[in-house]
């Protein structure tokens, strides 16, 4: 796991292969300000279409209109899960947004330990 500090973002990224399929996981920690999410939508469109993205938002505590939307339209045409935030405030945010209709959101990320295959 490679760790990444942004301008107020902390963003842990991981890849896990299953059925030769690429899973790149990113856990995402702080504040989604508009500067990050750019870096995060730019991040996302360098990856295969073939590859699927998670996205573990749990732990982002504030966001923004602007990040959020930047965030929903980079994906292009992956698959995406999303991991929506614990944080009322920011989760509001997201649901302000189409992002809820254009995703697919999980309630959870499942525990998974160093060198084991994300399924």
């Amino acid at each position: 796991m490679k760790t990444e500090m942004l301008r107020n973002l902390e963003v842990e990224k991981d890849v896990f292969v299953s059925n030769n399929n690429l899973t790149h996981v990113f856990r995402l920690s702080g504040h989604l300000c508009s500067t990050d999410a750019l870096w995060l939508k730019e991040t996302l469109r360098s990856f295969e279409y073939s590859e699927t993205i998670l996205l573990d938002l749990s732990n982002v505590v504030k966001t923004d209109l602007i990040a959020v939307n930047a965030v929903a339209t980079g994906h292009k045409k992956h698959t995406l899960r999303v991991v929506m935030p614990a944080s009322p405030e920011a989760a509001e945010i997201f649901y302000l947004t189409k992002f809820t209709q254009i995703l697919n959101l999980i309630p959870s990320l499942p525990v998974v330990h160093e060198n084991e295959v994300y399924a």
